[in-house]
């Protein structure tokens, strides 16, 4: 699978849409579906969304002792995963299985750990999708910030397709499995680059950054390095930061994100999905950026996925292959937006034949 002080009150309140989506967040119940929320009344004061959104995080803010307990005082044993800006640890809070993030301990560059966590905990706050890995609350503990999430039980996509021993055994993921997994992605990115209020950048999608439940549904996470886009602008600047080689070779040379930042890095999830490759071992230019020649791509598919396919499958690996290398393009104009991406796959997906 797979970070600050807490989270000031002015973070969550400075609009309407953020207590709008915290107020919806508590409300949903599990499994609803969407990014449907509970609007505060039009006429609300600034006084009694204040009122509320302090309720609402009083609610959802975890006792120290209790986070303690629930990690069994962050045991290793308890440790799922090391990421780049913390640890993630399981732990039962109130019965319910969640998954807590901890900025690193005592490393260097510890203050950059507690800034992503923070920033993370400000995005959580603003968005609402069933394609985002749920927030339960957070916690100050030993005078850092951590972040208690649900626990996403089947693990990192990034384990399906490249760890053989995760689970206890070989767990190929399928076709179909794969085909829906890019969708429930390319949705998630669409609500953050479209619809959700303000804008978002994810900046850092990856396979290690898909999460899966017991249904092999997938969910998106850390945020640790996401940008929000105020009204009006197409893009913000930001020195290139998080994992090298997924890096948009454009960003790295302007300085400047865009949503097709994370188009490039979605077209390196479709590359990786669709060979099996770790995304660091795909073959690129000596800027770094990926090289995709359409018609040697299919020579490169995962051998578990040529093994018996159909004639329509078949044509759904071309097409996702040739949508991977739009998304991967070098002058970002020419890549498509991620609404665009995601109604591409919709396409690909509806094709009248049982895809196994």
């Amino acid at each position: 699978m797979a970070k600050s002080s807490s989270l000031s009150f002015s973070n969550c309140t400075q609009s309407f849409p953020v207590a709008k989506r915290l107020e919806g967040r508590l409300e949903m119940e599990d499994g609803a579906q969407g990014i449907e929320t509970n609007p505060l009344a039009a006429d609300a004061s600034t006084e009694s969304v204040g009122k509320k959104i302090l309720l609402l995080l009083k609610a959802k803010k975890y006792p120290a002792d209790e986070i303690e307990r629930a990690t069994n005082n962050f045991s290793y044993n308890n440790l799922l995963n090391s990421g780049g800006n913390g640890e993630v640890y399981f732990g039962i809070l109130n019965g319910i299985k969640c998954a807590i993030k901890r900025p690193y301990h005592g490393k260097e560059d510890s203050d950059i750990y507690k800034k992503h966590i923070s920033n993370e905990l400000e995005i959580h706050c603003q968005v609402n999708h069933q394609s985002i890995v749920r927030f339960l609350g957070h916690s100050v503990f030993d005078g850092q910030t951590h972040i208690v999430y649900e626990f996403m039980p089947k693990g990192s996509l990034y384990q399906y397709l490249h760890d053989q021993d995760h689970a206890g055994g070989p767990t190929i993921l399928n076709w179909k499995q794969r085909l829906t997994i890019t969708h429930q992605i390319a949705e998630c990115l669409a609500y953050l680059h479209n619809r959700s209020v303000p804008r978002i950048l994810h900046v850092d999608v990856k396979s290690e950054n898909i999460l899966l439940d017991d249904n092999l549904n997938a969910k998106l996470s850390d945020f640790g390095h996401s940008r929000i886009i105020k009204p009006g602008q197409s893009h913000t600047s930001m020195a290139a930061e998080g994992t090298p080689h997924l890096i948009d070779p454009y960003w790295r040379k302007s300085r400047l994100l865009t949503d097709k930042t994370d188009v490039y890095s979605f077209g390196i999830l479709l590359m990786e999905l669709l060979t099996r490759q770790k995304a660091k071992n795909l073959k690129r230019d000596d800027d770094g950026a990926i090289l995709v020649k359409k018609g040697k791509l299919m020579d490169a598919v995962d051998p578990s996925l040529k093994a018996g396919a159909s004639e329509v499958a078949w044509k759904q690996m071309m097409a996702l292959g040739s949508l991977a290398a739009d998304c991967l393009r070098e002058n970002i104009n020419d890549r498509p937006a991620m609404k665009q991406v995601a109604d591409k796959i919709k396409f690909i997906m509806n094709v009248n034949e049982e895809v196994s």
